[in-house]
């Protein structure tokens, strides 16, 4: 029986996470607005999965999003899909919730890619080494301070914020989230201020195993990361290697003096629409005169099948008829793809030219160049860890 875990069931909770997730974690809820959905044989616990309230910055606007963490299950119910239905009832709660969109962190992509999960997000890895001559400095504003991570609190959320609000897909952090998802006790935080006394950069860094890591750097402008990495080069302690993280399109490493560094770019995140209809009517198209239409198709999800039409920044769902199709032949206009290849074109994970040229995308040509020009520039991205 799949409910909701109680108090009560938070030994369960406990012992599934330590055996199938090789987890020691003893507190099980970790924010208020956490969600323990799982699936009982009697009392004992065979499958869960942990859902979290959380907002994303979307066209500059707040959108409701489900971040679905810790799923486990015992590997003796591997093939009773037992965490098939778990899945599809962590969707029911969310589309109820009012989440349009959903984000993992996947174990396996190919398996979240069954349910409708598909790629949203890169990230990209820098490692340089200490003693080499790339560790280039900048000369220019030096007013970077070092902080500690509460003291520095207030003015992390104010940069991330700005910058968020200038990107697509990045989770909406809370003070909370900061400090059990993001701020550990091992890491380090260097600031840069403007004249005015306001922050416009930041840097989260640690030391562990003889290197030295920037878990995230974020900066409104080139001066301020050409500062924080002066400083963090200057940096007067013993390490191997500086490994940096960051996102896909930062381009910060043509600046050094040599370029040519190991950079590894891997997905971080997978996403998926939740509730297709909510999700359009909050997505900024850019506006153009002709009608477009799209013909989803949702094997897990079937109340995101149908036909949506985007017209003058208006959308009208066309649902599926009771046989199970919009019409009884292939539609002659519009686009038609699953909600997986939707959700990677929404988010610019991937161009519409190519999954078409895939087969992912099927339709007119015509229709194919009014999607890409409805698409905003902006690609979507998430730093976070669910």
């Amino acid at each position: 029986m799949i409910r909701k875990a109680e108090e009560t069931d938070y030994e369960e909770v406990v012992r599934l996470s330590q055996y199938s997730l090789m987890n020691d974690r003893t507190v099980i809820s970790r924010f208020p607005k956490e969600m323990i959905l799982g699936d009982f044989d009697s009392e004992r616990l065979v499958a869960k999965v942990h859902i979290l309230d959380f907002d994303i910055y979307f066209s500059g606007e707040k959108v409701k999003m489900g971040g679905l963490s810790s799923i486990s299950f015992l590997p003796e119910e591997r093939r009773k899909q037992k965490l098939d239905k778990l899945l599809f009832e962590a969707l029911v709660k969310m589309k109820n919730q009012g989440c349009a969109i959903s984000y993992l962190n996947p174990f396996s992509i190919p398996f979240y890619r069954k349910f409708g999960w598909e790629l949203i997000s890169n990230e990209k890895q820098w490692t340089v080494n200490k003693e080499s001559n790339h560790l280039r400095t900048f000369g220019g504003s030096s007013n970077v301070k070092e902080f500690s991570r509460d003291l520095a609190l207030p003015f992390l959320q104010k940069v991330y914020d700005r910058f968020s609000k200038e990107n697509n897909g990045l989770i909406v952090r809370s003070e909370e989230w900061w400090k059990k998802g993001i701020l550990k006790v091992n890491h380090f935080v260097y600031l840069h201020f403007l004249k005015d006394g306001s922050a416009d950069g930041y840097m989260i860094y640690r030391f562990e195993n003889q290197n030295l890591y920037v878990d995230e750097c974020i900066a409104l402008n080139d001066a301020a990361k050409k500062s924080l990495w002066t400083c963090i080069c200057q940096k007067d302690v013993r390490y191997e290697q500086l490994i940096w993280r960051t996102f896909e399109k930062d381009h910060f490493s043509f600046f050094l003096k040599n370029p040519f560094i190991l950079s590894e770019v891997k997905p971080s995140i997978m996403g998926r629409i939740v509730d297709v209809e909510s999700f359009l009517k909050q997505y900024l198209f850019e506006p153009h005169e002709k009608p477009l239409f799209l013909h989803i198709h949702d094997p897990f999800a079937a109340w995101n099948s149908g036909t949506y039409l985007i017209k003058k920044g208006e959308i009208t769902h066309f649902r599926k008829s009771a046989a199970g199709s919009v019409c009884i032949h292939p539609p002659k206009r519009g686009l038609q793809l699953d909600i997986s290849t939707l959700t990677a074109v929404l988010f610019r994970y991937m161009k519409p030219a190519s999954l078409y040229d895939a087969g992912l995308i099927k339709g007119p040509n015509e229709d194919l160049h009014l999607l890409e020009q409805m698409l905003p520039l902006k690609k979507s991205m998430c730093m976070d860890r669910i």
